[in-house]
Formats: structure tokens, sequence, C-alpha cells
């Protein structure tokens, strides 16, 4: 199949999606509640997501589905996209004629915020080259779509992150729509964008002010990343987003008492479906329902807040529940401790691997959240967008202590038990985005804030130049099988180490391989990643060598100027028999950042593998 039929296939999926949300929020009656805070049609994919996942996420955890499910179910939303775009054609015809005068109206925020949503269009259209998209979001989802399950080896740490992104993911994967994991991003990120403009226009603060909120948004580097990737965040973080806008307008909402009760129902469909894709959001889930429930109890009526108290309970039950008993059944641990950590603890090493993730780059902050620190820092960080905290907590605006409040227990229960990397802290920074909207007019001309403007704008310059590059550097990929290999070859790491591996092994072997990039593996593959989390002399060793032994390995891949035998401080030497293959100048350390990427070609070696000799075979480094 030509690979620019991928991302057609991938675009229509999306298309599709528009109209799944459509229905649902016709069927619900959901538009007025979303008029509210945003134009409809600008949720309507991240909705129809959203309950597409609530659906069938709990059935798939029964293990009902197979491969040919997940490719009808998608061929299925492809058909309504196909069909949805054209018979609406002339609508957007229409609408474009319509809005002509003010598309071509430009001013400096306009044209920025122009070029920047067509780039991030084309990069979250591109194929996926990040370290993490080809660790296990992709791989996670190959599996599934193979075997209707999540994967539970115990060898696969990073697979334990998984969850419902990876999920539907699988119906991408399954009719090679790869680019719709990304797409997913953009879509997000032109929900939030109508958001911001739906509370600048309530908040009548102009146009220029307007589209510089917007530019807050684009302007973060972190989306660079987090845009071009199939990592499940930036999509979910819309679904927050939008539930966090109506916690900004709930004491205009909660004294009409009209819609209270429905669109709790629609900010828990959505908070749950992002918890179940990344735990963290867990914390605005409680925070967001805390804050309905005071409200709700101060307000209303009991009858009314009572419902409000069963849909939440109902939420936990049906949106929550089915996913960490789920965990608790194959992983043989208390469900509850699943609702504040993805990992079985209970398993050998997984809590070094958890300390792990918990201190990533905690060395940096909180410096990493604004500046980067080391060249490949850039999108990483948020940048002077962080700036916005201290205009609010300067400046007057209304329900301001207790808005501040919110930010500030949000801040330091995520400083205390989660990560440090800056995209967690995202939802919060886009939260104050959508408060500064109230103050913005007070303080556009004050020096500090003028200040403020221009170091946006020069950070907007600094993500068009990271953009562009991975536009013309990655999107000609989308087009056609060579410019994709070559592509890949030259910013997916691994991916021509792993083309070789795939390209000389005999069919229906397994191998031994310690390279991320699995996703790319043709062949049967056993990842010895928790030799990476301990020490030689570590009393759980023999549980991991054993359980590779298990598995029978018949081959094993080491790669580098020369063989070194290593898994972290475990050396094989003793288990190989002899030298299967090699290759030199097989492949060397892909990025996508120009500026740390210095081209260092490394040699590949596989041999054949000893596993009856499991594990005293295996020596200190």
């Amino acid at each position: 199949m030509p690979v620019i039929l991928d991302l057609l296939l991938s675009i229509l999926i999306g298309v599709g999606f528009f109209y799944v949300g459509k229905f649902f929020v016709v069927i619900f009656s959901f538009s007025n509640v979303i008029k509210y805070i945003s134009n409809p049609i600008y949720q309507y994919p991240i909705i129809g997501i959203a309950f597409f996942l609530l659906i069938l996420f709990p059935l798939f955890l029964l293990g009902i589905f197979n491969n040919s499910f997940f490719t009808l179910t998608s061929y299925l939303i492809v058909a309504i996209g196909t069909i949805g775009f054209f018979t609406r054609i002339n609508y957007f015809y229409n609408f474009i004629h319509i809005n002509k005068k003010k598309i071509i109206k430009f001013s400096l925020f306009k044209i920025l915020i122009g070029i920047l949503l067509l780039l991030y269009l084309l990069i979250s259209l591109s194929p996926a080259t990040s370290a993490d998209s080809l660790s296990y979001h992709l791989s996670v989802a190959k599996f599934i779509y193979k075997n209707g399950i999540f994967p539970t080896d115990e060898m696969d740490f990073h697979g334990k992150l998984s969850g419902i992104g990876e999920f539907l993911n699988a119906f991408a994967i399954s009719i090679k729509a790869e680019q719709f994991t990304s797409f997913i991003n953009f879509l997000g990120l032109a929900a939030i964008l109508a958001i911001i403009s739906k509370f600048s226009e309530d908040e009548k603060i102009g146009t220029e002010n307007k589209y510089f909120l917007m530019l807050l948004v684009l302007s973060c580097p972190s989306l660079i990343f987090l845009i071009s990737s199939s990592k499940p965040q930036f999509y979910y973080l819309s679904l927050v987003i939008f539930s966090y806008s109506f916690i900004i307008i709930l004491n205009k909402i909660i004294k009409q008492k009209k819609y209270i009760i429905t669109i709790f129902i629609l900010v828990n469909v959505l908070l749950t479906v992002a918890v179940n894709a990344k735990i963290n959001f867990i914390l605005s889930f409680f925070i967001i329902n805390l804050i309905f429930l005071y409200y709700s109890l101060k307000h209303l009526n009991q009858k009314k807040f009572f419902w409000i108290l069963f849909f939440f309970f109902l939420s936990i039950i049906f949106g929550l529940l089915p996913f960490v008993i789920w965990k608790s059944i194959n992983y043989q641990h208390p469900f509850f401790h699943f609702f504040i950590n993805p990992l079985p603890l209970n398993i050998p090493i997984y809590d070094n691997f958890f300390h792990f993730l918990k201190n990533y780059q905690s060395e940096k902050f909180p410096l990493i959240l604004l500046l980067p620190l080391e060249v490949g820092d850039f999108t990483q960080i948020i940048g002077f967008g962080c700036l916005i905290l201290y205009f609010l907590i300067k400046n007057k605006f209304r329900n301001k202590n207790f808005f501040i409040l919110i930010i500030l227990l949000f801040i330091f229960t995520l400083y205390f038990f989660g990560q440090k990397s800056s995209r967690f802290y995202l939802e919060i920074f886009f939260f104050t985005i959508l408060l500064l909207a109230q103050l913005i007019k007070n303080i556009e001309k004050h020096k500090f804030f003028i200040v403020f403007k221009y170091l946006i704008i020069l950070q907007t310059f600094m993500v068009i130049l990271s953009l562009a590059w991975g536009v013309i550097n990655i999107f000609p990929g989308s087009f056609n099988s060579y410019l994709k290999d070559k592509i890949l070859m030259n910013y997916a790491d691994g991916y021509s180490l792993i083309k070789w591996t795939n390209s000389v092994l005999p069919e229906n072997s397994k191998i031994i391989v310690g390279h991320r990039s699995v996703t790319f593996f043709n062949v049967n593959f056993i990842n010895p990643e928790p030799l990476g989390y301990m020490a030689y002399n570590s009393i759980h060793k023999n549980y991991y060598l054993n359980k590779i032994k298990d598995q029978k390995p018949e081959f094993i891949l080491f790669y580098g100027s020369k063989p070194t035998f290593n898994y972290g401080v475990f050396n094989f030497k003793n288990c190989i028999t002899k030298l299967f293959t090699n290759k030199e100048n097989v492949g060397f350390l892909a990025t996508r950042n120009p500026l740390i990427s210095k081209r260092v070609n490394y040699n590949g070696y596989i041999y054949y593998f000893d596993s009856s000799r499991l594990p005293g075979c295996v020596k200190p480094n």
C-alpha cells in the first residue's frame, strides 16, 4: 500500500471521529453546554474519540477483540470520515468564503499563529521518529492489534506504562495509519485554542490580546515534542483543559442550575479517559471533581447534589476501576495501588524503575520549566510562559485566591509525588493562560508585560525554526516508501540496525536485544530491560535471567565500535557459542535534534546464544 495512502487514512480517521463526536453531542444534547467554553465544532473530534474509548476500552479488557475487529472498526471510521467530508465539502467552502476577509486580514500575531498551526499540522502528520514512540507507544499498540490484549511480560518495564492511548493507537496501526497516533495531538491543540478564543471573546479583550493568548500555547517548546509524538499525552491533556475551563466559569453556570449535571457527566467522561491514558491526570481528576462537589453542595438542592455525587462514584466505578482491576488480576497486586502508580511494584526491581521515572530531570528542576539547561533540552521546557504566574499573583481578577490555591495545590502535589518533567505541568500552565484572559486588558500596557510579550515573540521564532527543521526533514517521509525509509534511517534511532537484524535472522527465531526502538522488529525479541535497573549482586538477578532462559532465545545482538557483550553491568560473553553474522557501520545514534546530532557509526554483531547456560554464564562487567 502506498505510504501516502497511510497519510490520507490518518486524516480520514480524524474526520471520522469529528462526526462520531458530533453524533454524541447531538444525542446527549451537549451543544448548549459546550457553547459556554467553545464553538462545539472544534470539540467534536476530541469528544468523539473520548466516547469511543469510554465504550470500547472496558470491553477490550475482557479480551474479546481480535485483529479483525480493530481493522474493520478503523475502516468504518474512515468510511464515516470520507462520507462526511464529501457531503459537507460545500460547508467548508462556504465557511472559508464567509470568513475570507478575516482570514486575509494580517497582523504579526495572526501571521505567527498561522505559520505555527501549519507547522504543527505537518509535524503531526509526519512518520514517527521519537524514541518513546518507537519504544513502547507503537510496539504495545502493535501487540494489542495482533493479540487483542495488553502485554503482561514482566521483562517489559516501559510497557507497563501503557494504557488507553496505546489501545487507541492499535486501531490506527491495524490499517497502517500510523500518523493518526500523532495527528490526534493536533486535534487536541485545535480544541484548546478554540477554548482560549471563546474565553477571550467573553472577556472582550480584543483581537490582538486573543491572538497573544493563543501564541502563549503555540510558542511552548514542549509542544514540538508532544505534537510530533505517538505518546498519549497531549490529546488527553486537551480533555483535562476542557474540564478545567468549566471550573473557571463554574460560578456563572451554577447560578443558572440548568446544565450543571450534564456538564459534570461530560467532564467526567473526558477525565476518566485521560486518567486511563496517563495516571498523572488523576490529580486534576480529583481537583476538578472536588470543586464540583463543593459548589454543588453549597448551591444546589439536596436532590441535585445527590445526582452529582452519584455520577462521581459512577465515573470511578465504570471509568477508572476496570483498568485497575485488570492490572490487579494480572499482576496480583492490590487494585488501589494502581490509582496512584501504573507500575506493579510487587514485582522485583519495578521500584527501581519507578524511582528512575520519578527523579528523571529532577536535578534540573525547577529551572527546566523556564530555560533549557542543555542544548537538547529546548523541547522539554514550558518556556517564558511560566511568568504568567507572576502576573496572576501580582494583579487582581475574579476568584483570585481560589484559583491561586488550585495552582499551588497542583504544583506542590506534583512536585512531591509526581515527575519533574515540564510536560507534566502543562495542564496547569494552560489553566493559567485561561485565567490571564481575565486581566490582560488591565496589564497590557505595563512595562514588564510588554517585555514579557517580546520574550514570547522571541521564543515563538525559535519554535518556528525548530518546527520548520522538523517538517522539512521528516514530513516528506509521509509521501512515499523511499523517502520514509531514508528519513527513518537518518532520524529514527535503531531503524537501520533493526532493519538489518530482521533481514538476516531466520523466520520465527528469537533474539535478545537491548535497543529501545523495538517497534521495528519483525522477529520475536526479548528486551533485558530489568538488567539496566539493578546491580550485579542484586538478589533478584537470577529471577530475570531465568525468565530469559524460559523463553529460549537463540540469538543475542550487540552493537558498538566493537562487541562488548554487556547489558548494563551484566556480561553475556560466556553464554554465546559463536558469531552468527556481523555488519560494519550498520547504524549510528540517530536523533531528531540537529544541535546534538553527531554521526558516529557503530557495528552490529549477532551471536548464537545458548540459553541452557543461564543464569551461571552471566558474569559482572
